[in-house]
């Protein structure tokens, strides 16, 4: 019996998905402490979900850093970098 292209495509998260629980499985048995990306990828495009997602991040905040003024020398300096 010929596979479709549909079947095909159907399986092949799964396919992906138990190709990395046998990596995850080697990487536990080696007896590092987190996974690593090569792990992690293809399990965010098996399930469709992103990285941060998958890991668990928390929410980023405001990226801006606002710097803090500073007297020197008689002189307000505002730094540009940090």
């Amino acid at each position: 019996m010929a596979v479709t292209s549909a079947q095909a495509d159907a399986t092949r998260p799964v396919t992906s998905v138990a190709a990395v629980a046998a990596r995850s499985r080697a990487v536990r048995e080696r007896s590092t402490a987190a996974p690593g990306l090569e792990l992690l990828l293809p399990l965010t495009k098996a399930y469709r979900v992103p990285l941060d997602e998958l890991v668990g991040a928390p929410v980023a905040g405001a990226t801006r850093v606002y710097p803090q003024p500073f007297t020197h020398n008689g002189m307000t300096v505002v730094p540009l970098t940090r």
